[in-house]
């Protein structure tokens, strides 16, 4: 069995969206099951068994940390991150599945600068979604 338990504030993003679709796509190609939590207290009445994974999906450094670390103690190391976060130096009990945010700043940033843009601006960054302040340290790193 797999289980998906997601950030509340998170499902109402785009982002969100795409990343349910593509889980939803594989269950339907891999015909496995897939079931979705509402509040990380229904962990604790589920039935775990050695081969069951939990996906965590959002972008609030502390709302993962604070998920993996209840679900750690039901899924061992079968915790499976979705969304832009750095993990804490010596953790691995969980995997992160992440795009390539500084790759992408700063192909974005030399693109622009390529074009003679000399004032670059980076807006809408939320202080406590690890995506974003990655964007914005990758951004400063670039020159910005």
């Amino acid at each position: 069995m797999n289980y998906v338990i997601s950030e509340p504030e998170y499902k109402t993003s785009n982002w969100y969206k795409h990343i349910i679709d593509g889980l939803l796509e594989e269950k339907r190609k891999k015909r496995f099951s897939l079931t979705f939590l509402e509040h990380i207290k229904d962990i604790e009445q589920l039935n775990i068994s050695d081969s069951d994974v939990v996906f965590v999906i959002g972008t609030n450094s502390d709302w993962i940390l604070n998920t993996v670390l209840i679900c750690a103690a039901l899924f061992s190391e079968k915790i499976i991150v979705l969304g832009n976060h750095e993990r804490p130096h010596g953790t691995k009990t969980y995997s992160v599945v992440s795009g390539d945010i500084e790759n992408d700043i700063r192909t974005l940033y030399s693109y622009l600068k390529s074009y003679g843009k000399n004032k670059i601006a980076l807006y809408g960054i939320n202080p406590d979604s690890t995506s974003d302040s990655l964007k914005m340290e990758c951004f400063l790193a670039s020159g910005g």
